[in-house]
């Protein structure tokens, strides 16, 4: 009777366990299984959507240049197809053959192409515009970063043992993501040394333009009073693990701070809930190398930040493809028209005017309300 008890309650726990975990056994496999057998004949035709945006070069002398669209279309399809240089040849031909490109380039005209600096600025833009139709969905997102290796190698002396050392080279991709389709609103793109924390408010600036903030996750390596303060002013709360010598008298730390970490603290089942979902910003660095290789091939260093930002773009449109089966969207680049590819605006927390700063400060007060009407209570 004991066992018959404790195998009846083991199961019950396991199905409550398993209806409260998302994942594989709650999706729509019909759903996903046409958006799986349909992402490659799908995916050139959004691309070449999706590169509509981009404004060509205007040339008034000299040798005719190649489209900057189509040499964007072919080094972002190149990355999805997994293809060598030489073999994306034949590639491109059945991309002319559909009329997606008005030329068919040379395997190296593409490898020239994707090491000017012009080539990654319009990729971000891409990246930011391909996140648009998911605007009404995503609320609550993640940031973090991961790293993708190169094919060069570092090389030093070990004076200790007197020998030489090799390790092979990476670039850190900074993202943040939304939750729930796993698309990526903002990326950055830097060297394998260069920190976590100070890319936070860039990131949530991106985002803020264009989507309704509420939430944001990120681990400990993000935290500090100035990436808080980012969050408040994208109207945003910001779910960050605090260090255990944090102290609630810390007599420099701001109010909302303080209230973070008394909850933190208090409540942390409550906290640990909402920081939960942080992991969703791990899945989607697994869809990337899963799909697209951790591997970089180029050898330059703006070739390897452009290919890594083709990784994540391959990666976006990709979910969109899933969206329109699984969702039901209806995605059309050329509809954003309020999304311009040469507006700059600030980010968060730079220098404001006298209006401006007159708007975030009686902005501040009604946040830390809500924030302490639905969280901190």
């Amino acid at each position: 009777m004991f066992w018959t008890t404790l195998k009846r309650l083991a199961a019950d726990a396991m199905s409550a366990f398993k209806s409260a975990t998302p994942g594989a056994a709650g999706r729509n496999w019909s759903t996903y299984n046409a958006a799986k057998i349909n992402e490659r004949r799908l995916f050139p035709i959004l691309l070449y959507e999706l590169c509509l945006c981009i404004e060509e070069i205007t040339q008034d002398r000299g040798r005719p240049r190649l489209s900057l669209r189509d040499m964007i279309f072919c080094a972002v399809l190149r990355v999805f197809t997994k293809s060598p240089l030489r073999q994306f040849t034949q590639d491109a031909f059945l991309a002319y053959s559909s009329r997606l490109i008005k030329k068919v380039p040379h395997f190296n005209s593409v490898s020239n192409y994707l090491r000017m600096k012009l080539v990654g600025e319009k990729l971000l833009k891409l990246i930011a515009i391909s996140s648009l139709p998911l605007k009404a969905i995503e609320t609550n997102f993640a940031v973090d970063s991961t790293g993708l290796s190169t094919c060069r190698y570092a090389r030093w002396l070990d004076l200790r043992q007197m020998r030489e050392r090799s390790r092979r080279q990476w670039v850190k991709v900074h993202l943040i993501c939304g939750v729930r389709t796993n698309i990526v609103t903002s990326v950055i793109v830097t060297s394998g040394s260069e920190a976590d924390g100070p890319r936070f408010g860039p990131l949530l600036a991106e985002t803020a333009r264009n989507f309704q903030t509420e939430e944001v996750y990120a681990d400990k390596a993000y935290l500090s009073g100035e990436n808080l303060r980012f969050a408040l002013l994208a109207g945003a709360i910001a779910y960050i693990p605090f260090k255990s010598n944090n102290r609630l008298d810390a007599d420099y730390k701001s109010t909302f701070w303080k209230r973070m970490l008394r909850m933190y603290l208090e409540r942390r089942g409550e906290f640990l809930a909402h920081y939960n979902l942080r992991n969703n910003v791990e899945t989607t660095f697994s869809m990337v190398k899963a799909n697209f290789g951790a591997r970089l091939s180029s050898v330059s260093r703006q070739a390897q930040f452009n290919e890594a930002l083709c990784k994540i773009l391959c990666h976006n449109i990709c979910v969109l493809i899933r969206s329109i089966y699984e969702l039901g969207i209806e995605v059309d680049f050329c509809s954003e028209a309020s999304y311009d590819l040469t507006s700059e605006t600030k980010p968060l927390g730079q220098a404001l005017s006298n209006g401006q700063l007159s708007k975030v400060r009686a902005r501040i007060p009604a946040l830390l309300k809500k924030a302490a009407r639905k969280f901190l209570k």
